[in-house]
């Protein structure tokens, strides 16, 4: 349901001092996707990177297929994509919001700054990347009852 725009910002900066070899470093950073019901498909991890590209103006993306649930219906296929830790249903205040409520696309992800301290914060060292991006949203989460950030 949220994204860190400032961590989206220094996604998109990376991105651009990689230019002479874009293609090569998009693949590197390719959205990890979930596929759903119709052939939809979900993105689980690397969300901030395929909104910087999109922020960019790039629209077409490299994505890697961790899952496919399109064979089952939808109820079910949320329920996967829940018991694997890819799905962190809470908004901009920390409030759970019921699976219906979730943005089906990346503009539509509200902001959240704790987001963004928590990946600045990891990339600073104090502590190693998650292999869930929910551990990620864990970390934010622990900022957001802790801190208060200047508006």
């Amino acid at each position: 349901m949220t994204i860190g725009s400032r961590y989206i910002s220094a996604k998109a900066l990376l991105t651009d001092r990689h230019s002479n070899d874009i293609n090569a470093f998009m693949e590197r950073h390719a959205a990890r996707v979930a596929l759903g019901p119709g052939r939809s498909f979900f993105i689980v991890d690397h969300h901030h990177w395929a909104r910087a590209w999109r922020s960019m103006g790039i629209d077409n993306v490299p994505v890697r297929v961790v899952a496919d649930f399109a064979a089952l219906e939808t109820d079910e296929s949320w329920e996967h994509v829940r018991q694997r830790h890819w799905l962190h249903p809470f908004d901009d205040r920390g409030l759970r919001r019921a699976i219906g409520e979730m943005p089906m696309s990346l503009s539509a992800m509200m902001d959240d700054p704790y987001q963004s301290l928590a990946a600045f914060a990891r990339r600073a060292g104090a502590y190693r990347k998650p292999k869930r991006a929910y551990e990620s949203f864990l970390r934010a989460s622990f900022f957001g009852t802790r801190l208060r950030l200047p508006a």
